[in-house]
């Protein structure tokens, strides 16, 4: 009984030891999630509107291609070529078919089959939509509802919802994981823009093997400023893509 008792009140000191720790711990963890959600608050103020375009507005880009080449029967990437993109908003346009009116980019490159990018760019939010190739039969991608690709006010460690869709032309299951991974300064086209970093990853034909990882530099007030999209086949890289920003013109980026 006394052996019961000395133990009975061992326990009964250590949990009275550790209740101030763990006192700590919640007012540690409390404070932690105040700071982050006044730096959300803080970074959201200044990002609405989050893209602020007009028709007409355009970006160029300069692209960079790497394909995987066999040596010594490993993979080594090699320099392909090097062209510029161009990126064109349009306004608001209906795709071909049975889909609603939504914000569109035209995208082009010499030699390369003319493309528009379906969006709807709301006040805090862009929302990823559909993609077709112009002047070909080709069913576009459609995403009903629309997926978020950005927001104003994410901070690193997020996740946003992710994408599930079947390929209207192949029946290929594609996924994609969206996280964001944090905020950067980076120097393009002449100037510093402060970017969310966000990572797409997903599966392009889990059945014949197709893997993709995107990661996109997307700058509030001026759009997409950088992207490198890697593209594997059995989990072995085979195509590098770098796309950089090289000039732009933002009618309401004047100001400033």
């Amino acid at each position: 009984m006394i052996v019961c008792c000395s133990m009975g009140l061992a326990l009964l000191s250590c949990e009275q030891k550790s209740q101030p720790e763990m006192n700590k711990e919640t007012a540690m963890s409390a404070a932690i999630e105040n700071m982050k959600e006044d730096a959300a608050a803080s970074f959201k103020s200044s990002e609405i509107p989050i893209l602020p375009i007009t028709k007409g507005d355009f970006w160029v880009y300069e692209v960079k291609l790497q394909v995987a080449e066999s040596k010594d029967d490993e993979p080594v990437l090699v320099d392909k070529e090097k062209f510029e993109r161009k990126r064109v908003y349009l306004g608001k346009m209906k795709p071909p078919g049975d889909f609603p009116e939504s914000d569109c980019f035209e995208i082009e490159a010499s030699g390369i089959a003319v493309e528009r990018e379906y969006v709807d760019i709301k006040e805090d939010r862009i929302l990823m939509r559909g993609a077709e190739i112009v002047g070909t039969k080709v069913v576009p991608y459609w995403l009903n509802p629309g997926v978020i690709m950005v927001k104003a006010g994410v901070l690193a460690g997020e996740s946003l919802p992710p994408i599930r869709i079947k390929d209207p032309n192949s029946d290929l299951e594609v996924s994609r994981e969206i996280q964001i991974i944090g905020r950067e300064t980076i120097s393009l086209a002449g100037r510093d823009f402060a970017t969310i970093r966000i990572l797409m990853t997903g599966d392009e034909g889990r059945k014949i093997g197709l893997q993709m990882r995107r990661t996109v530099w997307f700058a509030p007030k001026y759009g997409i400023v950088k992207e490198e999209k890697n593209r594997y086949v059995n989990d072995r890289l085979m195509l590098k893509e770098l796309v950089e920003l090289k000039s732009f013109e933002i009618k309401s980026a004047a100001s400033r």
